[in-house]
């Protein structure tokens, strides 16, 4: 299982989880669970009903193989967030939790959470405990080196494995680089 955060808000981490997930969804049975119970957006960004979801599951309203659906003609399952709680970090630390993602794991190759962001919250610290990995997506044009050290510091010192980065909002100056191996201009044409 993989957690996906960001060290702040809007650097594009529910956005990753989806295309993380359907790109893996071509060789693996993935599950994404909506787990920013503080500012839930899986739920828009697939079309999908947001009635009950993690939130209901973990307190008990509903059972998980009622609110999972499928998404992209059944390549995917999805758990939305479902209302936001009064508690997230309570809720996603709990023992229901664990018993939720043992049985997700047992349903799919692999389990996605998308979760809040690691600088204003303690949810993905939370959460990367246990489960296999946390990746980070870091918003180029935006993050300061220094909240990314805070957040990958935040998130080791809870005990979570920081599997990697995501680097989203690039600039093309990559593209320069690799553009120096291929044919160079000559400084003079006639020579």
């Amino acid at each position: 299982s993989i957690v996906m955060t960001s060290c702040l808000p809007d650097e594009g981490k529910s956005t990753s989880t989806l295309n993380l997930a359907v790109a893996l969804s071509q060789s693996l049975r993935v599950i994404v669970v909506d787990a920013d119970l503080r500012r839930p957006s899986i739920a828009k960004l697939t079309g999908l009903n947001d009635g009950i979801g993690l939130s209901g599951v973990l307190t008990g309203r509903a059972k998980v193989e009622d609110v999972l659906q499928n998404w992209r003609h059944g390549q995917l399952q999805v758990l939305t967030a479902g209302r936001v709680p009064p508690n997230p970090a309570e809720l996603l630390g709990s023992e229901p939790m664990r018993q939720l993602l043992s049985e997700l794991r047992q349903q799919c190759d692999l389990v996605i959470l998308d979760s809040a962001p690691v600088l204003p919250t303690s949810d993905a610290a939370v959460l990367g405990r246990s489960l296999g990995g946390i990746l980070v997506v870091v918003d180029t044009k935006r993050t300061k080196r220094a909240d990314l050290k805070r957040g990958l510091e935040s998130l080791t010192l809870a005990g979570g494995n920081v599997v990697g980065l995501v680097l989203n909002k690039t600039t093309n100056a990559s593209s320069t680089y690799y553009g120096q191996y291929g044919p160079q201009p000559t400084a003079n044409p006639k020579s």
